[in-house]
């Protein structure tokens, strides 16, 4: 296929159960290894993955997406590349601590996202000096998604990267809210389909999130 004229399509791939999720403990860009669930997760999209041609595999360099992706690769002889920029939000001193400490230190800015700020207001909102707000992430994720795509056009890539991360991107294709696709939708091992025609990016396909299917275009 002609590359200038051609879509590349990208299969966005949530990473696999990690011993941080069952723990509950705040992993950000803190490594935490698959747990066997996590491995049959992985497996699985595998299997549901085994007829399409990766013409490229993508990760984030933290150990639970690359382990993921390794697993989804199979037997292709494709390189996984890793990259930071597709690591999940980066939560700043609460890395490694449990949820519950999380969520009970910063209440009073959660509640304040959810009822008093607007949705230009909660893409820059940070609950603490040291998180990574939502418009940072989406920034340095979907910049390095164009990279990859437009180098890509014509071709499939898998791209296999974490729940905050992916969930923002997907809010950012919708034009939705933050509360249309809520924290935590994505299951660990869910997916995403999109296109990318070297301007846009379409959403095909989300399976294993609350919503099934978003199909709004939106331009970068």
């Amino acid at each position: 296929m002609n590359k200038e004229n051609g879509v590349c399509t990208i299969y966005l791939v949530r990473h696999g159960e990690s011993e941080a999720n069952v723990n509950k403990i705040v992993q950000g860009h803190t490594n935490s290894p698959l747990t066997e669930k996590g491995e049959r997760q992985a497996e699985e999209v595998a299997d549901v993955f085994k007829g399409v041609k990766f013409d490229a595999i993508y990760s984030s360099d933290l150990d639970r997406t690359r382990r993921t992706a390794e697993i989804i690769r199979l037997s292709r002889g494709i390189e996984i590349k890793t990259s930071p920029f597709l690591r999940e939000k980066y939560f700043g001193i609460f890395e490694g601590k449990n949820h519950g400490e999380y969520m009970e230190v910063l209440k009073d800015e959660f509640e304040k996202f959810d009822n008093q700020l607007s949705t230009e207001e909660r893409w820059v909102h940070k609950a603490h000096p040291s998180i990574e707000s939502d418009k940072e992430l989406l920034d340095r994720f979907i910049t390095y998604l164009r990279e990859v795509a437009t180098s890509h056009l014509g071709e499939k890539v898998l791209i296999v990267a974490h729940r905050y991360a992916i969930r923002m991107f997907l809010l950012h294709l919708s034009l939705g809210k933050h509360e249309n696709l809520r924290d935590g939708a994505l299951r660990t091992g869910g997916y995403a389909v999109l296109e990318f025609d070297g301007k846009d990016f379409v959403i095909k396909e989300v399976v294993g999130a609350e919503r099934s299917t978003i199909t709004q275009r939106s331009k970068l």
